[in-house]
């Protein structure tokens, strides 16, 4: 699911604004300012900060990519906190 309080659609690309969250079945969840949605391709992007938890397990950073399909994360300047159970 992805929530925030103002949604734009421009032609492919749906815009959150505003204390944007998303979270998927895997216990994931990303929280950032600003994410760019592409229905095509079904990818995430926050060409802004972000902050991703999963469980206890913490990631900070800028700029990133979430392939929602194959789950996988591209991102840069990143910070991880991991904690093992």
């Amino acid at each position: 699911t992805l929530n925030s309080k103002k949604v734009i659609s421009r032609k492919n690309i749906l815009e959150f604004l505003d204390d944007v969250i998303y979270k998927n079945t895997d216990n994931l969840k990303i929280n950032s300012k600003l994410v760019l949605y592409d229905l095509k391709d079904k990818n995430l992007t926050i060409p802004r900060k972000f902050k991703i938890t999963q469980n206890q397990n913490k990631i900070v950073g800028k700029n990133l990519i979430y392939d929602t399909q194959n789950k996988q994360i591209y991102a840069k300047k990143v910070k991880l906190w991991y904690l093992e159970n």
